[in-house]
């Protein structure tokens, strides 16, 4: 698995021309856990387990892959390391802990704002700060700041 490999991979992604004068910030681990998270929340099955897999370059490519021992291990790195993951109610199966309601953009917008918020300790207040779309199907967010000494 190689973290370096996976941020230069999404970069080009995104940013396909360069940054030119904009700043960009990421946690290539925090999306590692995300994934992670969506893979093992059995969320993430057959061509789609399989591309998420690929992508974290997992030798093991099955949707039963499990996060929590390598969240562990961050655990000592990090003073905080949240993920959470958000979907339209119809989209995964009901063990999913945060479950909202995409059709009504307002009210899913404080939802995740409201777990940003409380999961930054107040550091995030608002993290989007538009309405989500309507056809929105998931989101998935990670929250994390480092020890300062």
């Amino acid at each position: 698995l190689s973290t370096v490999y996976l941020f230069i991979y999404l970069f080009n992604i995104i940013y396909p021309n360069g940054l030119g004068e904009d700043n960009f910030l990421t946690c290539p681990i925090g999306l590692l856990f995300t994934l992670g998270i969506l893979l093992g929340s059995g969320g993430a099955q057959g061509r789609t387990g399989y591309q998420i897999g690929k992508t974290m370059r997992l030798k093991s490519t099955s949707s039963s892959w499990n996060s929590s021992e390598a969240q562990q291990e961050m655990k000592s790195i990090y003073q905080e390391l949240n993920n959470s993951l958000t979907s339209e109610k119809t989209f995964l199966n009901e063990k999913e802990e945060n479950v909202v309601d995409f059709s009504n953009g307002t009210s899913a917008t404080v939802d995740i704002n409201d777990w940003v918020d409380q999961q930054s300790n107040g550091l995030l207040e608002k993290f989007f700060t538009d309405d989500i779309p309507d056809d929105t199907v998931m989101i998935l967010v990670n929250v994390f700041y480092f020890r300062g000494r």
